[in-house]
């Protein structure tokens, strides 16, 4: 039996359309790309997911796991405090009642160290 499946945010169970987000950080000229996203999410915030739709594969996958008795957690790389509410908002506004826990690593690589860790 499965105890724990996770799931990544970004392009997985989410579909992210960021190009309202993509025209604002091209209004920081003369940063890079990194620092304009940053700035971005930090003034603008509520844009970041706007345009986000869920996957709806992804929720049925869910359910079924979860029928099966799993756990089901969200795993996803953030280090911006802002961001991780913003993706838990998501989480519970598309898929409300679905995750049991919600698990941010400090890098991409740092996700296969949560998953040893369970």
């Amino acid at each position: 039996m499965i105890k724990l499946v996770f799931f990544d945010f970004d392009n997985t169970i989410s579909e992210n359309h960021f190009d309202k987000l993509e025209r604002i950080q091209k209004s920081y000229d003369g940063l890079s790309p990194q620092a304009a996203r940053y700035l971005s999410q930090l003034h603008f915030p509520e844009k970041v997911y706007a345009e986000c739709k869920p996957v709806d594969t992804m929720r049925n996958a869910m359910q079924c796991f979860r029928d099966g008795g799993a756990k089901i957690a969200l795993l996803s790389w953030c280090t911006n405090p802002i961001i991780m509410e913003l993706k838990k908002k998501f989480c519970e506004e598309h898929y409300s009642g679905l995750f049991d826990f919600y698990a941010f690593s400090q890098s991409k690589t740092d996700k296969l160290e949560w998953i040893q860790a369970y």
